[in-house]
């Protein structure tokens, strides 16, 4: 696990004041060619925001079905240790909860499975 702290800020105006302030820790959970990629902000102390999950160089949002890889296993028990208990997931609808203790609600099953499309390949430079 690699963690960077990072601070996204405009400049400050005349009065010291900001347009915009962000400051959060980035996590970066890696095993073999898997990748989790998770965003912590520093005023919202129990949330983690997961970015998506990338295999082989293509990523795509995290599914409750993905609980059961080691790596998200590992990710979600080290994001807990450092008081992390609300979990989401960055999807095209924007941010969703993942991983809630009723995650078996509406017929959701663990299963281990990842899936990857060529058209949702990373060519941004915060992936994995």
């Amino acid at each position: 696990m690699e963690r960077y702290h990072r601070i996204d800020a405009s400049e400050q105006d005349k009065d010291g004041f900001y347009d915009y302030y962000y400051e959060y820790d980035m996590y970066y959970f890696t095993e073999g060619t898997l990748c989790l990629v998770a965003r912590c902000y520093t005023d919202d102390a129990d949330r983690a925001d997961f970015m998506g999950i990338e295999f082989d160089g293509y990523d795509r949002a995290l599914e409750p079905d993905d609980r059961s890889l080691p790596l998200v296993s590992a990710a979600l028990a080290q994001l807990k240790a450092y008081g992390k208990t609300k979990f989401f997931t960055f999807t095209g609808k924007g941010y969703e909860p993942i991983f809630a203790d009723n995650e078996h609600e509406g017929g959701t099953m663990r299963g281990a499975r990842i899936e990857a499309s060529a058209n949702t390949r990373r060519d941004a430079g915060d992936g994995c």
